[in-house]
């Protein structure tokens, strides 16, 4: 549930965010979250025990959108129910329960839509979902905490330790427990974010005498998960309170509450008592520490205090057993043993190495074997490697072939990596580093350098050949495939087309069906006879979507008639800035055998200057090179 109206009371410290920023960070991601929002899509399911799993796909899409953006997360789960918020879950469960059974009665009587939102009311995450979730995180190499009560505490803790950069969750609790960075209303689709910076919760609350202790009271007295709030006292009075107490003793002013605020208010009975727990549970929650493997609390302990003060706050656990809960060995419920997955590679120092790419060699294929016999096909890099590493020696490293971030090259390219993401491997009796995650930190190459120096070179990509970039002949018509971007105009001229264009957006997201696009000559356009429409597919047939800019017609014609053109959709995207809202398309045409002349090139490169402001150009946001040397722009 979080803190009542925290948010609003701290929108001066929240700003809105690219997640692109926090590339090569690491976040710690709420699990529950993400299970809550996954399960969604699958509650009747879920409630009426058919197999289903829509929640851990839609969970993975999450963790692995996150990595496309160069963000490293660390899901943390949930562990025991915590004994402070017995009350609290007993309450959630009734009434999940009386969710439950009036979904069912409404779907009996064909009522599905009513069934539906009850459903949806009454769904609730069971261990088993957790385990299913945590084998499928553990198959794709992602870090992942079990933590023993509260998610929340544990990664305000990772956060304060320095593990995690900052915390993608929607519940406000995390703040009061101490995260520095916290990410709300994260859309991992857009890579955007809202970003509560704790360093500025100061402005919010214009105290006289600021203090992380007093922003626990106010959030304790507007109402939390471990003591309702005072009838008639909500987040605008309760700082109003501690405004006016300054220094006082809070828990001997708060008999006296009505007088500080001149209001009638009824202290409850017990009410001092229990918000001077709920204070030690935000300063002191038990939480597992990474490097010593034990449970600690969240902050030491003040002067003349101890564990046995404060029972409340968690039980300590053997490291055996802390260690198996933290990993998913140990049963939430009941601390049973439930698996034996193997720790160690789970909570190892990943130290970071910068290391400089100095030029592209080759494609190389390596086989592996195994059963079935698995081939990667891998680019060539010559590196030079910190003298500090481990990998001191390494003059060549490998990447694989469809990691497009080194498409367009640069010399003397800085990329980082950490060294568990690294291992030497050996092909054809020649060691490399295998750079398995690696992210660029800087590209100094202009956005106008690159479009002039875009690579016209085709790697093959057929396991059994070797093909060098020295060998290939720019001269030689064959060898050419020069693919640029092309503004699709008049995407929100009527609202079929923007129609049209949502179902290509559904197909190609939700459904991962391919969108196809032709280019066709319309005659018929009257404000223009040489006007080239654009088509696309999204199942039912071809419907007409656009036309790409007139000024560039003239140069489609020719190959196109010639039949050396071809079109594809790369992206559909819903766009709100700079007062374009609605659908838009982003189309790549590629022209074989020869290159597209200079004035389509620098049209697509006005394009892109257009779409997105030059802040946002530093690092190639907003540009990227894939394959078969596109230049690509999202329209």
């Amino acid at each position: 549930m979080g803190i009542k109206s925290l948010h609003s009371q701290i929108k001066k410290a929240s700003r809105h965010v690219r997640l692109q920023e926090f590339s090569g960070k690491t976040l710690a991601v709420d699990a529950s979250m993400l299970l809550h929002k996954g399960s969604c899509g699958c509650a009747r399911e879920l409630a009426m025990d058919i197999p289903t799993d829509r929640y851990i796909q839609y969970f993975l899409k999450e963790i692995l959108n996150l990595e496309k953006l160069g963000i490293k997360p660390l899901v943390v789960f949930d562990g025991q129910p915590y004994p402070p918020k017995q009350n609290e879950n007993s309450r959630r469960k009734r009434q999940r329960e009386i969710s439950l059974q009036k979904a069912k009665l409404l779907w009996d009587k064909k009522n599905y839509c009513e069934a539906q939102r009850y459903f949806l009311a009454g769904v609730s995450i069971t261990e088993a979902m957790v385990q299913k979730v945590i084998q499928r995180l553990r198959e794709h190499n992602i870090e992942y905490l079990v933590a023993p009560y509260e998610a929340d505490a544990q990664m305000a803790y990772l956060a304060t330790c320095g593990k995690v950069y900052g915390v993608i969750t929607e519940d406000s609790d995390v703040i009061v427990y101490g995260a520095a960075k916290v990410f709300t209303k994260t859309d991992t689709n857009f890579g955007t974010s809202l970003m509560i910076d704790a360093s500025l919760l100061q402005e919010c609350f214009e105290l006289d005498q600021w203090s992380f202790l007093k922003f626990i009271y106010i959030s304790v007295l507007a109402g939390c998960d471990y003591l309702p709030s005072i009838p008639g006292v909500g987040i605008k009075r309760s700082v109003e309170f501690v405004k006016r107490i300054k220094d006082k003793d809070i828990f001997q002013a708060i008999p006296r509450m009505g007088l500080y605020l001149n209001l009638q208010i009824t202290i409850p009975e017990h009410y001092v008592h229990n918000f001077h727990k709920a204070v030690n549970i935000f300063r002191h929650h038990m939480v597992f520490d990474v490097d010593t493997q034990c449970i600690v609390p969240l902050n030491t302990y003040d002067e003349g205090s101890c564990y046995t003060d404060m029972p409340y706050i968690g039980r300590i656990l053997s490291k055996e057993t802390a260690l198996g809960l933290a990993v998913g060995n140990v049963s939430v419920n009941d601390l049973s043993i439930i698996n034996n997955y193997s720790p160690s590679s789970i909570f190892t120092q990943s130290v970071n190495i910068e290391i400089t790419v100095t030029g592209l060699e080759e494609a190389i294929a390596w086989t592996l074997p195994c059963c079935p016999v698995i081939t990667l096909n891998l680019r060539v890099l010559k590196i030079v490697t910190p003298q500090s590493s481990q990998f001191a020696d390494m003059s060549y490293g490998v990447i694989k072939l469809s990691d497009e971030r080194l498409s367009v090259f640069n010399m003397q390219s800085l990329i980082k990596c950490s060294m568990s993401d690294c291992c030497i491997v050996n092909i054809n009796d020649r060691p490399f580093l295998m750079l398995w995650k690696w992210t660029m930190i800087n590209d100094t190459i202009s956005v106008a350098d690159s479009l002039e120096s875009m690579s016209i070179s085709s790697i093959s990509s057929d396991t059994t050949s070797i093909a060098r970039l020295n060998d290939i002949n720019e001269d030689d018509p064959c060898n050419i495939e020069h693919s640029v971007p092309f503004k699709v105009l008049g995407v929100c001229h009527n609202m079929n087309r923007q129609e049209v264009l949502e179902a290509g957006y559904i197909r190609l997201y939700d459904h991962k069906l391919p969108v196809k696009a032709c280019l066709r000559p319309d005659p018929s356009n009257k404000f223009d006879k040489d006007a080239i429409a654009v088509d696309l597919d999204v199942g039912n047939g071809w419907q007409h979507i656009g036309f790409i800019p007139s000024e560039l017609t003239r140069y489609v014609h020719k190959p196109f008639t010639e039949g050396k053109l071809s079109v594809v959709v790369d992206h559909i995207r819903f766009r709100t800035t700079w007062m374009l809202v609605g659908f838009y398309v982003k189309i790549t045409i590629t022209k074989v055998h020869s290159m597209w002349e200079n004035y389509v090139v620098m049209k697509s490169k006005k394009s892109a200057l257009s779409l997105f402001p030059q802040t946002l150009l530093r690092g190639g946001v907003g540009f990227s090179f894939e394959k078969k040397n596109t230049f690509s722009l999202l329209i």
